[in-house]
């Protein structure tokens, strides 16, 4: 069965008669914008590990509210039934299961902005786990069931010149002094993506990157962008290491659980770099964590990085159009 007769069967399963407009047979009529917004959409199904559930999200519209609420709902695999996990205030999206099978965690706008919630299903309430102050998104189980993996906004640098301009005075003023400032629809200036760590048992929250870079890259924005080894011990993540304006290649770096102790140095190797025509300009090329001499707070450099980034850390050879890293002993990279 395709990931897309399965979402329409548990669509099928989850509707309760009261949600589903009535069919009108005797006669055809066009699809009104109204009963448009009547149909519940039903999204992100998550498998339980054993197989037998799946966690899935159910989103329905208002318009005189002029939003969407989402919900939790369950499905049994074996026999079709269902039942709505949340409720309340705000709206629940997200879900992603435990290692073990026993907990649901999903993100959650219940209280203080969009963030991680967990939920036994052995019964009792949910419990909110991170309090960043942009929220998160994307949680991603570490496998011994103890943290998650989570993305979260943060104000980068910590001080910035709009601040001393603003003094007392804060305003919605914008500054910016590179490319891009703006991404899509999101103003983008003077923010940063971030890995963060969160402990199950008391919700601390590390920076495994706390570098001036995003990290995970905002470019492709989706799930993929963040794997977890199945011992735990590293974490693959999708970097520009290059600014997104001087070059669109993303590449795969590979670091520590704790993300080289917090501290960015050290904290991950590029594991592939795909070969691209030769940069206007000729750029060092260092792994994460090495430093740059243009920026010394950014673990991943700044304009020092190619986009061809290696984990050989090696610098660059002109080859036929290409420039392809040529490591420390003389050799070229895959």
């Amino acid at each position: 069965m395709t990931g897309l007769r399965q979402l329409v069967l548990i669509g099928l399963l989850t509707l309760p008669p009261s949600l589903v407009p009535r069919l009108v047979l005797a006669q055809k009529r066009a699809l009104t914008f109204d009963a448009f917004l009547g149909f519940p959409a039903v999204g992100d199904p998550q498998l339980s590990p054993d197989g037998k559930w799946v966690a899935y999200s159910v989103t329905t519209f208002s318009l005189p509210d002029n939003r969407g609420s989402s919900r939790i709902w369950l499905a049994d695999v074996a026999t079709g039934q269902t039942r709505q996990l949340t409720q309340g205030p705000g709206s629940d999206r997200q879900p992603r299961w435990s290692p073990d099978g026993t907990t649901l965690a999903f993100v959650s706008t219940r209280q203080g902005g969009a963030q991680v919630w967990v939920l036994g299903l052995a019964g009792g309430e949910a419990r909110k786990i991170t309090s960043l102050a942009d929220g998160v998104s994307d949680p991603l189980w570490l496998p011994d069931g103890k943290g998650l993996i989570v993305t979260s906004d943060l104000k980068w640098p910590a001080e910035q010149e709009i601040d001393r301009r603003n003094g007392d005075y804060p305003t919605d003023a914008r500054m910016w002094t590179d490319l891009f400032y703006r991404h899509w629809d999101d103003w983008r200036a003077g923010r940063r993506q971030h890995l963060f760590s969160v402990s199950l048992a008391d919700g601390r929250a590390t920076d495994l990157a706390p570098v001036d870079r995003d990290v995970p890259t905002i470019a492709t924005s989706g799930d993929g962008d963040v794997s977890v080894a199945p011992d735990g011990r590293e974490i693959a993540v999708a970097i520009h290491a290059d600014p997104v304006a001087d070059n669109t290649n993303v590449d795969i770096y590979v670091m520590p659980r704790d993300g080289g102790g917090g501290t960015g140095a050290g904290g991950g190797r590029c594991i592939r770099s795909p070969r691209v025509a030769e940069p206007r300009t000729r750029r060092a090329i260092r792994p994460m964590g090495s430093g740059s001499r243009t920026s010394p707070s950014s673990g991943l450099g700044s304009r020092q990085i190619g986009g061809d980034s290696c984990c050989c850390g090696g610098r660059t050879e002109r080859r036929k159009g290409e420039a392809r890293p040529r490591s420390r002993r003389g050799g070229r990279c895959p």
